[in-house]
C-alpha cells in the first residue's frame, strides 16, 4: 500500500475518501496521488447554449477549470490535518473512467481509494457510476467509502467466499489489509435459490481452502438468502462488520449488463467501505 491513488471530484465523497487514505497512508507508510479528471470536450465546437464556440473559448474555459482545480489542491495540501503525508496531485482532461484507468496503470497504484454516493434505477443499469467501472475494471484493490470512517473502528472483515472459484491470490492479498487493520476475518458462503450447496460440504471445502493458505483469525460461516447481495449485506448486518471484502469477475458489455456484478453492485450501496480485487488481478 505504498502508492494510493484518490480521483477527487472535491465532493464532500471525495473528501471522506481523502480521509480514509490519509489514515491508511499513515499506517502503512504509503503516499497518496490525488487526481482530478476534467469531464470536458475539448474537441467541441458548441457552446453550452448550442452555438458554435471559439477554440479560444473552450481553451479559456479549460485554463479557469484547471487553476479552480489548482485551489483546491493547494488548500488540501497546505491543510494541516494531512501534514506529514506526502501527497501530490494531478489534473487530467478526458473521460473520466477511462483517465482513471490510465493513471492507475501510470502510477502503478497499489490501492485505490474511491467516494461513491451510489446511483439507482436506470441510471445503474445503462450508465453506472465511476467508482462501479473502477471496481469492475481496476488490476489493483479498490476501497469504496461513502461516508466518513475511521479505520480504527475496522475490526470485522467480512468476505463473500466461493472457494471453487476463489484464486488464492486473492485471499492472500486481502490478508495485507487484515493485518493492517488488526481485524478478524469472516468467510462466508451464501446459499442461494440459484446455488445450493451442502452448508458441511461447503464449510469443509473452506477450510481446506485457507488451511493451505495458513490464515489466521478468522471465522468460517454460511448464511441463507434468495440473493447473493442481500446475503452478504445481511449477514454484514447481524455481524455488525465494519469492511466488506470482494473479489469480482469484472463482467464486460452484455454480460455485466444483464448479469451484473456482486462486487460492483455491493460497492456502489454499501454504507460501509468495501474492499475489491479483481479475479483477473494476475493475469
Amino acid at each position: 500500500m505504498q502508492r494510493i491513488l484518490v480521483p477527487t471530484d472535491f465532493s464532500k465523497y471525495a473528501s471522506n475518501a481523502l480521509e480514509f487514505a490519509a489514515q491508511v497512508a499513515r499506517k502503512s507508510g504509503g503516499e497518496i496521488l490525488l487526481t482530478h479528471i476534467l469531464d470536458f470536450p475539448v474537441g467541441s465546437t458548441y457552446s453550452m447554449m448550442g452555438e458554435f464556440a471559439s477554440v479560444e473559448s473552450t481553451h479559456e474555459m479549460v485554463f479557469k477549470l484547471q487553476e479552480s482545480a489548482k485551489e483546491n489542491f493547494k488548500e488540501i495540501v497546505d491543510d494541516q490535518k494531512y501534514k506529514n503525508l506526502k501527497i501530490n496531485y494531478d489534473i487530467k482532461i478526458g473521460n473520466p473512467f477511462e483517465s482513471i484507468a490510465k493513471e492507475i496503470s501510470n502510477y502503478n497504484a497499489d490501492l485505490v481509494i474511491m467516494g461513491t454516493k451510489g446511483c439507482n434505477g436506470i441510471e445503474e443499469m445503462v450508465i453506472g457510476s465511476n467508482a462501479e467501472k473502477v471496481v469492475r475494471f481496476a488490476k489493483c484493490p479498490v476501497i469504496t467509502v461513502s461516508d466518513y470512517f475511521d479505520i480504527s473502528g475496522i475490526k470485522i472483515i467480512v468476505f463473500g467466499l466461493d472457494p471453487d472459484h476463489c484464486p488464492k491470490f486473492v485471499i492472500k492479498k486481502l490478508e495485507e489489509y487484515q493485518h493492517l487493520f488488526d481485524a478478524e476475518l469472516k468467510l462466508v458462503w451464501v446459499n442461494t435459490i440459484h446455488v445450493i450447496e451442502d452448508e458441511e460440504v461447503i464449510r469443509n471445502k473452506i477450510q481446506n481452502f485457507v488451511e493451505e493458505l495458513k490464515l489466521k483469525n478468522y471465522t468460517i460461516d454460511s448464511y441463507r438468502s434468495v440473493y447473493a447481495e442481500n446475503g452478504i449485506f445481511n449477514y454484514s448486518n447481524d455481524v455488525d462488520a465494519n469492511l466488506i471484502a470482494l473479489a469480482t469477475h469484472g463482467r464486460r458489455g452484455l454480460a455485466h449488463l444483464f448479469t451484473g456484478s456482486l462486487a460492483e453492485d455491493i460497492a456502489n450501496h454499501a454504507k460501509c467501505p468495501v474492499w475489491t480485487y479483481s479475479l483477473k488481478a494476475e493475469k
